[in-house]
């Protein structure tokens, strides 16, 4: 009400009903308009502001944002993986099973949501050498030692059947988190802290178990964790700020992750795939946070993105390893 009542004294009245200097005011106008429009053209030909994305960024960011369980289509393509391997729902752990097919050989991702975010980058490489690639949620967070060990045998049973098909199998999963417990960055709660000494014997019990059937087995490690919510860094509305990113350098991740890389430093019969100098190259004062493309490699602040991230690792890390 003050609004309104302050503009039509001040604005309405005058300019409309007063009778001094009406084609001054006409002018005026004019001229006002035309700066606020050539104001427009100038934004319109630089297709938007320089400090904000185009919107063909905006749409590419929130696509590779996306999380793979929030696809439409994830619950159709986990039912088609259990229905083909004959599995049930509560056979695998948090029903997770992926599969493309390709060809006779097939790769297989053993792991937790890191394995899942980047399926599809590296189905769509293996695919392109006529490898088929599957699947399999491998490890409860919440487990003990022995239980770990217990379940892991359970899983083996459900893959034995199908073994003749798995050429070489990759182990991809969250490290810190499940040698502490916690993450040292954020304080992250939710894993059964194993220690050191408890991851080697899971992970040399698992590598030991698939060798003795037959099979190649690479571990990747960890990519390295940011401090911040990749979301916080980059501007996914036009109107919000993002925040000054704050990424780690290379001497933060090896701090973060030396436990944990001591561990597998130990394990015996598999290969390291290391993912650090990718990440954070020697060259670079900080670990990369967005792609050539300027998209987010990460979709959280641990989680690679589905498709970015995903291709960053198949390509720059694994596809010598990939390759058959």
């Amino acid at each position: 009400f003050l609004l309104a009542t302050l503009t039509y004294f001040l604005v309405e009245r005058p300019i409309r009903f007063g009778q001094k200097a009406r084609a001054g005011k006409a002018i005026a106008l004019i001229f006002l308009l035309a700066i606020l429009g050539g104001m427009g053209m100038i934004v319109h030909w630089q297709e938007g502001m320089k400090n904000r994305m185009k919107i063909e960024q905006h749409l590419a960011v929130a696509e590779a944002l996306q999380s793979i369980d929030k696809a439409s289509d994830w619950i159709s393509r986990q039912e088609e993986c259990r229905k083909k391997f004959n599995l049930s729902e509560g056979d695998v752990l948090g029903g997770t099973c992926l599969y493309r097919d390709a060809g006779r050989k097939t790769v297989l991702l053993l792991g937790d949501s890191h394995a899942s975010v980047s399926f599809d980058s590296i189905a769509e490489f293996n695919a392109r050498f006529g490898t088929s690639t599957w699947m399999l949620h491998s490890i409860h967070s919440m487990l003990s030692l022995d239980q770990q060990k217990s379940r892991l045998e359970d899983l083996l049973k459900l893959i034995e059947p199908k073994s003749h098909m798995v050429s070489k199998v990759f182990i991809i999963e969250r490290g810190v988190v499940r040698v502490e417990g916690k993450d040292t960055f954020d304080g992250e709660d939710g894993c059964f802290p194993l220690g050191e000494e408890g991851f080697y014997q899971r992970m040399q019990h698992f590598v030991d178990r698939l060798r003795e059937m037959g099979k190649e087995v690479f571990i990747v490690a960890e990519n390295p964790v940011l401090r911040t919510d990749i979301k916080d860094m980059i501007q996914i509305q036009p109107l919000r700020p993002a925040k000054a990113p704050k990424p780690e350098s290379r001497a933060d991740v090896l701090k973060h992750q030396e436990k944990y890389l001591n561990a597998l430093k130990r394990v015996k019969g598999a290969t390291i795939i290391h993912t650090l100098d990718a990440f954070c190259p020697q060259t670079q004062e900080s670990c990369l946070l967005f792609d050539e493309n300027d998209l987010p490699l990460y979709a959280d602040d641990d989680h690679l993105s589905r498709w970015a991230g995903g291709r960053f690792l198949t390509e720059r890390v694994l596809a010598p390893y990939l390759k058959p």
